[in-house]
C-alpha cells in the first residue's frame, strides 16, 4: 500500500519512518486522498502531509 498509494492519488498520513516528524505513531488506516499530484510530491519528498496541508 505505502509504495503504490500515490500512484492513485492517495497519501498514507502516518508511517513508520516519519514518526519524528508527525509526532504521531504509525498507523496503518490512516489514508487520505490527496490527488495523483499532490500525493506524488508527498511521496518523494522528506516532509509529510502536514506541511502540504497547512
Amino acid at each position: 500500500m505505502k509504495s503504490n498509494a500515490q500512484k492513485f492519488g492517495f497519501i498514507m498520513r502516518y508511517i513508520i519512518e516519519k514518526e519524528s516528524i508527525t509526532g504521531c505513531n504509525y498507523k496503518c488506516w490512516h489514508i487520505r486522498c490527496a490527488g495523483i499530484k499532490v500525493a506524488k510530491e508527498i511521496f518523494n519528498k522528506t516532509y509529510g502531509a502536514r506541511r502540504i496541508f497547512r
